[in-house]
C-alpha cells in the first residue's frame, strides 16, 4: 500500500468494510445478502463519529459509496461524485484527496 491508496476494503462475515488506509478508521459498512448466483446490500453504515468523519450529507456518503463499489470493486468507471461546493480545482483536490490515485487508474 503507497500513499496514493486512500481506502482499505475487505469482506468478512457478509460484511464489506471501508476504512481510510491512513487513519484506520471505518467509513462505510455494507451487509451483503446472496440472492441465488447474485449478491445484493441489505443495509449501508456511515460512520458519524466527528472526529473520524465530518461528513453528514447522505446523498454525498451513497456517491462516494457507489464509486468505491464500482471503481474500486467491480473494475467499472463510475462518474466521480458531486463535490461538496466550491469550483473546479477545489473538486479536483477533493476527489483526490478521496481516490487518490485510482483517479489515475494506478498511473504515476
Amino acid at each position: 500500500m503507497e500513499m496514493e491508496d486512500k481506502w482499505f476494503i475487505f469482506f468478512e462475515d457478509d460484511w464489506l468494510y471501508f476504512h481510510r488506509s491512513w487513519t484506520g478508521f471505518c467509513v462505510y459498512q455494507a451487509r451483503t445478502e446472496k440472492e441465488g448466483e447474485e449478491f445484493k446490500f441489505a443495509e449501508v453504515w456511515a460512520t458519524r463519529d466527528p472526529e473520524q468523519y465530518t461528513n453528514t450529507d447522505l446523498d454525498y456518503d451513497l456517491d462516494v459509496f457507489l464509486f468505491l463499489v464500482y471503481g474500486y470493486l467491480l473494475g467499472k468507471s463510475p462518474p466521480l461524485p458531486r463535490g461538496k461546493g466550491g469550483g473546479s480545482s477545489d473538486h479536483a483536490v477533493e476527489m483526490w484527496g478521496l481516490f487518490g490515485r485510482h483517479l489515475t487508474d494506478g498511473e504515476e
